[in-house]
Order: C-alpha cells, then sequence, then structure tokens
C-alpha cells in the first residue's frame, strides 16, 4: 500500500497539473487568433494618408504592446481597403484582450480612427500560426455596383464565405507574390461591399460586446450542488 504511494500522487496526476506543466514548460502561451472587420472613419482621416495613418497606428500600438508582453509575439495582416479595414492576429488571450480592450476604447470616443468594428471569429488553440510576422497591405479593387439581393443571405453563411475568402488571400500572399494588384490577385479579395454589410450587422459581436461575455461569469447549478433541504420551496401544498 505504502509502495503504491509513492506512485501516485493527487496532484502531480490530475489534469491541472498537467496544464500547469504545460504552461510552464512553453516560454510561449497558446496561440488564438482573431479576424475582425471595421469602417475607417471618413470624417477623421483624408484619402490620400488613409493607409500610412491606419498602418502607422497600428505599428505604433503593437509595439508598445509588444513591449509590454516581450514573450508574447504578435503576428498577422492588416488589410486596408478605401473605406474598410480586415485585421487579421495571432497572439495569447490575453494579448487579444488588450487589443479588443482598444477596439472597444477607440469606438467610444467620438472622433476615432475606426468604427462599427465586428469580429468575425476567434480561433482557439492553434497548432502553428498562419504568418510568421505583422505586416499590412493595402487593397485596390474597382468599385461595382452590388444588387441588395445578395447580402440577404444569413449573417452566419456570409462570415463563413468572408472567413473561406480570407484565408484563400492570406495563402496566396504566403506564396510570395510581388507588390502590385494584378487579375488573379483580385480573384482571392473579398469584396469591400461584403465588408461594410458586415460592419452593419446587429448579429456579430463588437469589441464590446464580445468583451462583457467573454468576462461574464457562467455560474451552471449542478444537481450534485444541491443541498437539502432547499433554500426555497420545490412543491406546494394545496390548500383545500
Amino acid at each position: 500500500m505504502a509502495e503504491n504511494a509513492l506512485h501516485f500522487n493527487t496532484y502531480r496526476n490530475s489534469l491541472f497539473s498537467e496544464t500547469v506543466k504545460q504552461k510552464t514548460t512553453n516560454e510561449r502561451g497558446v496561440i488564438h487568433r482573431l479576424v475582425y472587420v471595421a469602417k475607417i472613419n471618413q470624417d477623421w482621416i483624408s484619402e490620400r494618408d488613409k493607409c500610412s495613418a491606419v498602418t502607422e497606428y497600428f505599428e505604433e500600438f503593437l509595439s508598445k504592446l509588444q513591449k509590454k508582453t516581450p514573450r508574447e509575439v504578435v503576428t498577422g495582416l492588416l488589410l486596408v481597403y478605401s473605406k474598410s479595414i480586415i485585421h487579421l492576429l495571432e497572439s495569447t488571450s490575453e494579448v487579444l484582450t488588450q487589443i479588443l480592450k482598444n477596439l472597444s476604447e477607440m469606438e467610444e470616443g467620438s472622433n476615432s480612427l475606426l468604427k462599427d468594428c465586428r469580429i468575425l471569429v476567434v480561433s482557439h488553440c492553434l497548432p502553428v500560426r498562419l504568418f510568421s510576422s505583422w505586416s499590412c497591405r493595402m487593397i485596390k479593387v474597382p468599385v461595382r455596383q452590388t444588387d441588395a439581393a445578395e447580402h440577404t443571405q444569413p449573417v452566419e453563411l456570409l462570415v463563413s464565405h468572408s472567413l473561406a475568402m480570407i484565408y484563400k488571400y492570406c495563402t496566396y500572399l504566403l506564396k510570395g507574390i510581388r507588390e502590385g494588384q494584378d487579375t488573379k490577385e483580385q480573384a482571392h479579395v473579398l469584396e469591400e461591399e461584403t465588408i461594410i454589410h458586415l460592419c452593419q450587422s446587429q448579429v456579430l459581436h463588437s469589441p464590446n460586446t464580445f468583451l462583457k461575455s467573454y468576462t461574464k461569469p457562467v455560474n451552471i447549478l449542478m444537481d450534485t450542488e444541491i443541498v437539502w433541504p432547499t433554500s426555497h420551496r420545490l412543491y406546494w401544498k394545496r390548500e383545500w
């Protein structure tokens, strides 16, 4: 009995101990991916300085964030359109939470750079990163007249289609194409009319609503947690 006790320990043989071991063994935390869209405030910035201003803002913000968390590398891709952006970010949950807080605070301002941010997806526990660094790219696509019926499909299908286009474009860029728009590249680019439509959706989470759901405690009463007698009456005696 004493010999078996040497090989089994309540703490060392638990799932909690294995989780702690993974966190302490890996210098970097588990990687998550955030993809969101947003509209550029046209009153805040001119058309000529749009790309440079958006790029400089995120470069400065991510640089400050990187100094606070030097081990948590932020990778991803920022696509700047004429009136909107697509931002894909990869890092730990703590860093992505700070980024969402910054976006939430930005939208609360009356004269902010971005507005109507909508989260498309948050992917957890990624095995590998899609990008090795963070970069920005200007997207120039011809404006076309879209039919209103194209955006009558459910938001879930539209988000799924948009994410598929975004990942295809990322894969296309990772093949090492040169700067400049060509016919093949435009075929992989998500149309800006779809991005604007997603930004106006009331179904998708904004950074503020997502953080509220993320930080909200989940209290689930299990059957094993019920103590008898209960604090309230489960049955009522019928009075004749």
